[in-house]
């Protein structure tokens, strides 16, 4: 394709050779090398023909033909699709170099490139140029930098493009619910519960996943009576508590060591018409255990494999929570049987389900056992973790 090009600019210059006189020639000969490359390109957006592109490129910079800013965002998007970010920064460079004015698409083929590559830092520097050139960045482009920055967990920076938006009017759900993750995630369930507020200022009805997180993010930092207070409320602010919610509250209780709390909050979603779900049942067999519900836990088990359907059943978490919950208990052989049952269903083994259950051999008085289940995790090529060597350690000296 480049030699194509390069026959077609010489024969053009053979059959009119006025075409090589003065500064229209030039220009006339730029333009038409800008449908060259917005042809060219379409081709190699497809193909990802990186180096094809780059050639020409060179080429037309050889015959000092200048593109116009169309033809250079095109180059651009064929660079961003290919994955090289740092030559989407060079031509920016380029564009520059040649007096060309970039436009809001030039940046946001940019920052979306920045983006796909990781590089947050790189796009907000993207997002500062863009403003040098007196372009105001679109609420896409502050969508795609503050998820982000959420995802990464720098909330702090989130926050401040947050109020930009909020100063714009921007308000989109999508955007402001993973600054809501990001802060509860965080540890910041004020904060979010402050995003919370003033997006319903805004006259935004939030989906009570949003409360769910809140809900958690306050139980996990022992403040319960925080997260019971924000459930109470969801019903006020014009939605009604869904699985997620409930799912939320079941894990603060355990957080606060509370198995009946929690099993009062699963029995009433039951009765409101809503079925738990496996990640449900999970979350209340982790609040029987961190409450030492050991009898608790083994009789919602067998009633999670009585109701199991294809979509609901129990999964490597339930597994692993048991087999813990088995050991603590004493109730040892159960515990085993549930291993080989993992091994029979073909699911994952990693060595916190081996800890629990070597640790429970420990504490029984049967160090021989852990041993044997040490053997079968090097077996498996399961690493393993600081608190396997702790379990063998006292294993071995059981033995001595």
């Amino acid at each position: 394709a480049v030699r194509y090009f390069r026959e077609w600019k010489d024969n053009l210059m053979m059959e009119d050779p006025e075409l090589k006189k003065g500064p229209k020639s030039r220009l006339w000969l730029g333009k038409s090398s800008n449908y060259v490359v917005s042809a060219f390109v379409g081709v190699l957006g497809k193909r990802q023909a990186l180096q094809a592109l780059q050639d020409l490129v060179t080429t037309l910079k050889e015959e000092k033909l200048v593109l116009d800013i169309v033809a250079y965002n095109h180059i651009m998007e064929v660079y961003s699709r290919c994955g090289d970010w740092k030559a989407c920064i060079s031509l920016l460079d380029t564009i520059e170099t040649y007096r060309q004015t970039p436009d809001s698409l030039t940046f946001e083929t940019l920052v979306k490139s920045c983006l796909k590559a990781g590089e947050v830092d790189s796009a907000l520097l993207m997002e500062k140029r863009m403003k040098k050139h007196g372009i105001q960045p679109s609420k896409k482009l502050y969508n795609w930098i503050t998820q982000a920055l959420c995802r990464e967990g720098r909330c702090t920076h989130a926050m401040q493009l947050y109020k930009v938006m909020m100063a714009q009017d921007w308000v989109e759900y999508r955007t402001f619910h993973d600054i809501i993750k990001a802060l509860a995630k965080g540890g910041f369930p004020y904060k979010a519960e402050e995003v919370i507020c003033m997006l319903r200022s805004k006259g935004m009805v939030l989906e009570p996943v949003s409360y769910a997180l809140l809900i958690e993010s306050f139980g996990k930092i022992g403040l319960f009576k925080e997260a019971l207070r924000i459930f109470d409320g969801i019903s006020d602010v014009g939605c009604q508590p869904d699985i997620a919610s409930y799912a939320a509250i079941i894990r603060a209780c355990g957080y606060a060591r509370d198995a009946w709390k929690a099993r009062s909050f699963f029995e009433d979603m039951q009765s409101k018409g809503l079925k738990p779900n496996t990640f449900t049942w999970n979350a209340m067999l982790t609040a029987c255990s961190r409450s030492n519900e050991y009898r608790m836990a083994a009789n919602l088990y067998k009633e999670f494999e009585t109701c199991s359907t294809p979509h609901t059943k129990p999964n490597f978490w339930t597994y692993n929570l048991m087999i813990n919950i088995y050991g603590k208990g004493g109730r040892l052989e159960e515990a085993r049987a549930l291993l080989h049952l993992m091994e029979n269903q073909g699911l994952p083994f990693d060595a916190a389900t081996f800890n629990a259950l070597m640790n429970a051999y420990v504490v029984h008085g049967r160090p021989e056992e852990a041993k044997n289940l040490f053997e079968m995790m090097s077996r498996r090529d399961i690493a393993p973790t600081a608190p396997t060597r702790t379990i063998m350690e006292r294993a071995d000296r059981m033995l001595e």
